[in-house]
């Protein structure tokens, strides 16, 4: 019976190391939070506006869910235009804009339906990214990591791996 109680019990160890890996896994590689979905529709060769005032690095994705719309942004134009704008995301498909936490607020968002579709429906998300920047709490930053960091937090986690996997090797054997 003590046999089959241990060979359990070491089951149980490896499930439970397998989830603390996937759990590290799942929250090193969430980086954004939605902060917000907006749907709206939108006539042929005409803007809808928005105005996004929170600081920190944003995501913007536009999805197209009937004909075409494309992206425009501007941190000096409350309403951009094909013709004056800052930054533009044009394609068929879905819009992708990142802006940078240093960009200046509040930042203007066009969404402008494309001439061939009378009318056109999206939906905005709009996602807050956590990067290396924090500009409030850690000033300096760079909101891109460097090769050094990379390294840091590779090691770390080698680290704290590595000495999991020595605790389980000796209390299984």
């Amino acid at each position: 019976m003590t046999s089959i109680s241990f060979h359990f019990w070491k089951m149980d160890l490896c499930l439970l190391w397998c989830f603390l890996l996937a759990l590290l896994h799942v929250t090193s590689a969430q980086t954004r939070t939605l902060l917000q979905s907006l749907s709206g529709e939108v006539g042929a060769g005409n803007f809808s506006y928005y105005k996004l005032t929170r600081k920190g690095s944003m995501q913007l994705i536009v999805r197209s869910i009937e004909g075409d719309v494309d992206l425009y942004v501007s941190e000096s134009n409350p309403q951009p235009t094909y013709e004056d704008y800052d930054f533009q995301s044009a394609t068929f498909g879905d819009e992708f804009m990142d802006i940078p936490a240093s960009s200046k607020r509040p930042i203007g968002i066009g969404i402008y339906g494309h001439p061939f579709s009378e009318h056109s429906r999206y939906r905005m998300d709009i996602f807050w990214v956590l990067t290396e920047e924090f500009d409030e709490l850690r000033p300096g930053m760079s909101s891109f990591p460097t090769q050094e960091t990379a390294e840091e937090e590779e090691s770390v986690f080698w680290t704290i791996s590595i000495n999991i996997l020595k605790i389980l090797f000796e209390v299984l054997f």
